[in-house]
């Protein structure tokens, strides 16, 4: 497994350049997605296969990524203090987003950075044994340590 972390609007062209980086190991590559629950947060992780297939028509369906969205879920928020933030009528995904999930809209900052870290290794684990993860977070602290 590679890694490459992103946040913000990422540029396609800087996730296109990443795939062609874990390409090279032939592996699948997967994208885990943590976004806000809100009409464009939903909207990113559908919208950003579409992006590939339409902008980078050599690529072979085996080379596109996964795209596996990880927070915040429609499940997830079952378990969030009840949300009283609308989404945004203004946006062009609010019909769609209110049709399929309502109009309660939560941010990922609803999780703290340690509830952030589970979720993110919680789905690690389906990439890497344990062993492997527990090496790569012992470097991790290393590294955290130098600064």
């Amino acid at each position: 497994m590679k890694l490459s972390v992103s946040s913000g609007r990422t540029k396609i062209s800087q996730v296109y350049s990443a795939i062609q980086r874990f390409n090279q190991f032939d592996v699948p590559v997967t994208i885990l997605y943590l976004g806000d629950f809100d009409p464009t947060g939903m909207n990113i992780s559908e919208n950003l296969r579409d992006q590939f297939i339409a902008q980078y028509k050599h690529m072979k369906s085996e080379e596109l990524p996964t795209i596996k969205r990880i927070a915040i879920t429609e499940d997830q928020t079952k378990d969030l203090p009840a949300s009283y933030r609308k989404a945004n009528q203004n946006d062009n995904n609010y019909e769609y987003f209110v049709e399929c999930f309502g109009e309660h809209v939560w941010d990922l900052d609803v999780y703290t950075p340690e509830q952030l870290g589970n979720i993110v290794f919680n789905n690690l684990v389906e990439y890497r044994s344990m062993d492997k993860i527990k090496e790569l977070r012992a470097i991790d602290k290393e590294e955290v340590a130098k600064y």
